[in-house]
C-alpha cells in the first residue's frame, strides 16, 4: 500500500513521517521521498543549523520524475509512505496516480478539502485529514471505520519528536488494512533467507539477532530520542566475524536487505568478499556492488568527483549532479584515481547500492577506506592496515 502524505508546504509534512514511521512495522516500510527539496529522515535527526548547511534542492525534472514514478511502479513493500510536495501539479498528479491512499495535514484550514478532493478525484483513499499547529492541544475529531481519521496535530516542528493518539490511531489503520501483506512479506523473506542455494538473503534484523544486538535509546543531533538499532564502528568487528564463519564463496551471492548506514553496507559487502553482493533497493530490487577500476579524475553520468589530499589520507567528494542517478548508469562511473596504500575517506549524498560500489573500487587500492557521516566523522568500514582497525571513527570534517 502506497501512501502519499501531503498538503500545503511549511505544514510539518516530512515532520509527521518522521514520527509516524516509528509507529509502523519497521521491516514492512519503506519511506520514498517524491519531492526534490533535499529532505529526509536524516533532517529530523540532527541540528537544525546543519540540515540548513546540508540540504541541497533538486529539480522537479523529467529525470526526477522518471526516477520516482519509476521507483514507484517497482515498489512492493508492504508500507510505503510517499512524502511529496505542496502543490496539486501536474508532476503531484501523477505520483498520486501510482499511489494507493492518502493522508492531507495542513496549517491551512481550508486546505483539507481541496486536497481530499484532489486525491479522491484520482481516485485514492482518504485515510486522515490532520490540521496542523505548532502550539495547543491535540484533538480528535473523527475516527469512525467508514471515514477518514480527523484532528489536530500539534509541534510539527523540525526535528521533533511528538507523543500522538491521532497518530497511533493512523498507524493502527495502515497495519490493519496491510496485515496480510505484512504477514505474506515477512514469510517471504524467512524464506528467502533459509532457502538452499547460492543466493543468500540477510536482513538487518537476523543480522542484528545473530550478534546479539539489541534496539537501544538513541539521542540524535538535535537532542531528541528514539529507540532503534544504533549502529556504529564498534559493531563492525562483530558483524565481520559473523560473516566470514559463513564461509561463502566465489559461488554464493549475499543479498543484503534494510535501511543502513553506508558505512555498514560497506562493511557487509566487504565481510563477504569474495562473494558477490548486493544491496536491496526496495523501489529496484537487488543491486550488485561492483564499478571500473578507478582512473584520472574520475567520470559518469551527472556525477562530479573531487579529491583531496588530507595528509594521512585522501578524501573523495561525490555529487550527483541533478538529484537522481540510474541505476543503469553504474557500469559507466568510473572512480577517480588516489595514490595506492593511503587511506580514503568518502563523502557523498547517494544511494547505497552507488556508495559502496565507489568505495569496493578501492579495494586493492586504498590501505583503509571510511564512510563519512555529518556529525559523527568517519567509520573505517575497510580495512588492509594493520594500524588502522575495523570500526575505527575518525573525527573528520568534509
Amino acid at each position: 500500500m502506497k501512501i502519499v502524505i501531503c498538503g500545503p508546504p511549511h505544514s510539518g509534512k516530512s515532520v509527521l513521517v518522521a514520527n509516524l514511521k516509528r509507529l509502523l512495522p519497521r521491516e514492512s516500510l519503506f519511506v520514498f521521498r517524491c519531492a526534490p527539496d533535499g529532505e529526509g529522515t536524516w533532517s529530523n535527526q540532527m541540528s537544525q543549523e546543519l540540515v540548513a548547511r546540508l540540504r541541497h534542492k533538486g529539480n522537479f525534472d523529467s529525470a526526477f520524475m522518471d526516477y520516482v514514478l519509476n521507483g514507484l511502479e517497482n515498489c512492493d513493500i508492504p508500507i510505503t509512505l510517499v512524502d511529496v510536495g505542496g502543490r496539486r501539479s501536474e508532476q503531484n498528479e501523477a505520483i498520486f496516480a501510482k499511489c494507493d491512499a492518502f493522508i492531507v495535514l495542513s496549517s491551512n484550514d481550508d486546505e483539507l478539502g481541496e486536497w481530499r478532493v484532489f486525491g479522491e478525484r484520482l481516485g485514492l483513499r482518504c485515510l486522515a485529514l490532520l490540521k496542523s499547529r505548532l502550539s495547543g492541544d491535540e484533538e480528535i475529531e473523527n475516527v469512525s471505520a467508514d471515514a477518514p481519521i480527523a484532528g489536530t496535530v500539534c509541534g510539527l516542528e523540525r526535528g521533533a519528536r511528538i507523543d500522538s493518539n491521532l497518530l497511533r490511531l493512523i498507524a493502527q489503520r495502515i497495519i490493519d488494512i496491510t496485515a496480510g501483506e505484512c504477514t505474506l512479506a515477512k514469510k517471504n523473506r524467512e524464506e528467502e533467507e533459509t532457502m538452499n542455494s547460492s543466493q543468500k538473503v540477510f536482513s538487518l534484523n537476523s543480522i542484528a539477532e545473530a550478534i546479539e544486538k539489541k534496539q537501544e535509546e538513541i539521542t540524535l543531533s538535535n537532542g531528541r530520542v528514539k529507540t532503534d538499532f544504533n549502529w556504529a564502528g564498534a559493531d563492525l568487528p562483530v558483524i565481520d566475524q559473523y560473516l566470514r564463519s559463513l564461509g561463502l564463496g566465489r559461488a554464493d551471492h549475499a543479498v543484503f536487505d534494510g535501511a543502513m548506514p553506508a558505512f555498514l553496507g560497506l562493511a557487509l559487502v566487504h565481510g563477504v568478499h569474495p562473494a558477490c553482493a548486493s544491496l536491496n533497493d526496495p523501489r529496484l530490487g537487488a543491486i550488485g556492488i561492483g564499478m571500473n577500476e578507478p582512473q584520472g579524475e574520475g567520470s559518469g553520468p551527472n556525477l562530479k568527483f573531487s579529491v583531496s589530499d588530507k595528509g594521512n589520507y585522501m578524501l573523495l567528494e561525490f555529487e550527483i549532479e541533478g538529484g537522481t542517478f540510474n541505476v543503469a548508469d553504474l557500469d559507466k562511473v568510473v572512480p577517480p584515481a588516489i595514490p595506492e596504500q593511503k587511506g580514503l575517506v568518502i563523502s557523498g549524498r547517494g544511494p547505497n547500492w552507488l556508495t559502496v560500489s565507489l568505495a569496493m573500487a578501492y579495494h586493492a587500492k586504498a590501505k583503509w577506506v571510511g564512510m563519512f557521516q555529518p556529525g559523527v566523522g568517519a567509520t573505517v568500514a575497510m580495512t588492509h592496515d594493520a594500524h588502522t582497525a575495523l570500526g575505527t571513527v575518525m573525527p573528520v570534517e568534509v
